[in-house]
C-alpha cells in the first residue's frame, strides 16, 4: 500500500531512488492512463483506447497493454519492453496534490516511501548537499508538470468527443493461439464513420483546437493491437514450453527452418522530390516456398488467418513464425548504413505476419482507397516480403498532389490529415470504391517495386505507399494461390 509524505528537503536529504526500478510500477498494470501530448509517441507501440468509470461515468484515455487485469504484456523478464515509457510511470514515486491550505491553486508533490523504488543506497538523489533539487527529481517533476497540464487537454478533447456523439464501444473478440477466446469490453474508441460526417463547422472547430491530429492518431493506434495480440501469443507459447519443454517438433522439422539467403542482392534506389531511401532484396531467404507451405497450415497452436477489427489491412492475417523474426535481426548492419542510423543502440521487430489481400472491392472503406503511411514516427521501418509473383501486384510509392508531401511526419501530420480528409469528402470516395494502382486526383505515383517471389522492399513507415491490388486476379484467400506476403515493422533506438 502506498504511504505518501510531502517531499521535504530536510526529511529526505539522505532519501535515495533507484531510476531503473521506476518501470516496476507498470508491471502488474494492463491500463495506463495517458495524456494528449504523448500520443505520437505511445501510437508507436501501444493502441490508444477510452476507458469509462463505472461509478463516475466518466472517460479517461489509456493505453492497452494486456488482455485481463493484472497484465502487462511489455514487462518480461523484470523489464519494460517498450520503446516509450508513459508519463504515470516515469513519474514514481512521486504524486501531487493540491495544497487546500491556500486558495493559489498551488499544489504540492508527495513521495511513496513505500515505493519498491526507494533504496537504502546507491540510488539517486533528490535533494543535494545543499537542499537543492538534483537533476533527477527535476526531471520527475516535470513529468508530473506535463501530467497535470496534459489533464486538461484531455478533458477539452473528451467534452469534443461526447458533445459530437464520436464515442463508440470497442468490443473485440479475440482467439489466442491457445484457441481461449476473449471478449474485450469495456472500453471505447472514435467512431470513424460519425467523424467523416461531421460538418465543415465541427471539422473547423476541432481543427482549430488542433484536435484532429490527436483523435486521427488514437484510431491509428488501434492496428497496434495486433502487435499486442502477437506478444500474447508469444507469452502463451513460451509457457508451454516452459511447461513440456517442446509443444511439438513442427518448428523443428527442417522443412520450417528459416535462414536469409547468403545469395541474395540488394538495391538501393531514391524516390520521389524528397530523396527517399528505400531497399529492394531479391532472393530473401532460402526455400522461400517453405514459408509459403508454413501459410497454408495451421500452426502448432491451430492459428490460422483472421480478419482482425479495426485493421485497415484490407485482408488477412496471422502471426509470422519466431524464426522468421529472429532472421530478420541479421540485416541490422545493412538497414543502419543504408538510412544512415549508425548511432542508434537497438533494432527491434514489433510486428511480423502474414498477410493476404483479400477484402473485394465493393467492400473497401475509403482509407483503403488512398495510399497511406504507417506512423508519422521518422524511426519505424516497414519490410513487406513477396511471397506471390509479379501478376498479384507490388508496391508504389506515391505524393500528395496538394501538399507536395512523400512522407508523413509529426510536424505535416495535422494539415496533412485534415486536407485528406476534406478532399476525401468532396470526391466522394465510398461512391465508387476501387483499390488504387496509378496516379488520381489526390495523388501522384512516384514509385513502384512490382512483386516479385522471394523479393522484400524496405521503407521508412511514414512514407505514402499502397499495395498495387488487382482485383482481377480474384482476390484469392489461398497463400499459394493469393497475393501473400509478410509485413514487418521494426524501430530503432
Amino acid at each position: 500500500m502506498a504511504s505518501l509524505v510531502p517531499v521535504d528537503n530536510k526529511k529526505h536529504s539522505n532519501l535515495k531512488v533507484d531510476p531503473n526500478k521506476v518501470e516496476c510500477h507498470g508491471a502488474d498494470l494492463h491500463l495506463i492512463p495517458v495524456v494528449l501530448s504523448e500520443f505520437v509517441d505511445l501510437a508507436v507501440q501501444y493502441p490508444i483506447v477510452l476507458a469509462k468509470n463505472e461509478e463516475t461515468g466518466k472517460f479517461a484515455f489509456t493505453v492497452l497493454l494486456g488482455f485481463e487485469v493484472g497484465e502487462n504484456l511489455y514487462w518480461q523478464n523484470e523489464e519494460w519492453q517498450g520503446l516509450y515509457l508513459p508519463l504515470q510511470i516515469r513519474r514514481q514515486p512521486f504524486s501531487v496534490s493540491q495544497n487546500d491550505s491556500n486558495n493559489n491553486g498551488d499544489y504540492d508533490v508527495f513521495i511513496d516511501t513505500e515505493s519498491p523504488t526507494i533504496v537504502p543506497e546507491g540510488g539517486a538523489s533528490i535533494f543535494d548537499d545543499r537542499g537543492f533539487e538534483t537533476e533527477f527529481f527535476q526531471q520527475s517533476k516535470s513529468c508530473l508538470v506535463q501530467l497535470l497540464s496534459g489533464e486538461a487537454d484531455n478533458q477539452w478533447l473528451l467534452e469534443c468527443l461526447q458533445n459530437m456523439d464520436l464515442i463508440e464501444a470497442l468490443s473485440l473478440d479475440i482467439t489466442f493461439s491457445n484457441q481461449k477466446l476473449t471478449k474485450l469490453n469495456g472500453l471505447y474508441t472514435i467512431n470513424q464513420d460519425k467523424l467523416e460526417a461531421l460538418n465543415d463547422e465541427q471539422l473547423l472547430t476541432l481543427h482549430k483546437t488542433n484536435l484532429l491530429s490527436p483523435i486521427y492518431t488514437l484510431i491509428n493506434s488501434l492496428g497496434q493491437i495486433h502487435a499486442l495480440i502477437d506478444l500474447k501469443n508469444q507469452k502463451i507459447e513460451k509457457s508451454k514450453i516452459r511447461e513440456i519443454k517442446r509443444d511439438c517438433n513442427y518448428l523443428e522439422n527442417s522443412m520450417f527452418n528459416f535462414v536469409l539467403n547468403p545469395a541474395l542482392t540488394v538495391s538501393k534506389i531514391l524516390i520521389g522530390d524528397e530523396k527517399t531511401p528505400i531497399l529492394i532484396i531479391d532472393n530473401f531467404v532460402e526455400q522461400p516456398q517453405n514459408l509459403v507451405a508454413l501459410a497454408e497450415k495451421k500452426d502448432a497452436n491451430n492459428v490460422d488467418f483472421q480478419l482482425q477489427k479495426n485493421d485497415y489491412y484490407p485482408g488477412v492475417r496471422k502471426p509470422a513464425p519466431e524464426g522468421y523474426r529472429e532472421q530478420l535481426d541479421h540485416l541490422l548492419p545493412l538497414i543502419k548504413s543504408s538510412f544512415m542510423m549508425e548511432d542508434a543502440t537497438s533494432f527491434k521487430v514489433i510486428f511480423s505476419a502474414f498477410s493476404i489481400v483479400n477484402t473485394q472491392v465493393e467492400k473497401l472503406r475509403p482509407i483503403q482507397m488512398l495510399p497511406h503511411f504507417d506512423t508519422a514516427i521518422e524511426n519505424q521501418y516497414a519490410i513487406v516480403h513477396f511471397l506471390c509473383d509479379a501478376k498479384h501486384g507490388g508496391t508504389s510509392f506515391y505524393q500528395h498532389k496538394k501538399s507536395g508531401f512523400e512522407r508523413i511526419n509529426e510536424q505535416r501530420f495535422n494539415k496533412y490529415a485534415t486536407t485528406l480528409k476534406n478532399e476525401a469528402v468532396a470526391e466522394k470516395l465510398h461512391e465508387n470504391p476501387q483499390y488504387i494502382d496509378d496516379d488520381n486526383k489526390l495523388f501522384k505515383q512516384i514509385h513502384t517495386v512490382e512483386a516479385r517471389m522471394n523479393r522484400a522492399i524496405i521503407y521508412p513507415s511514414n512514407l505514402l505507399h499502397s499495395g498495387d491490388i488487382h482485383p482481377e486476379e480474384g482476390l484469392l484467400s489461398s497463400p499459394k494461390n493469393g497475393r501473400l506476403t509478410i509485413s514487418s515493422f521494426f524501430v530503432f533506438k
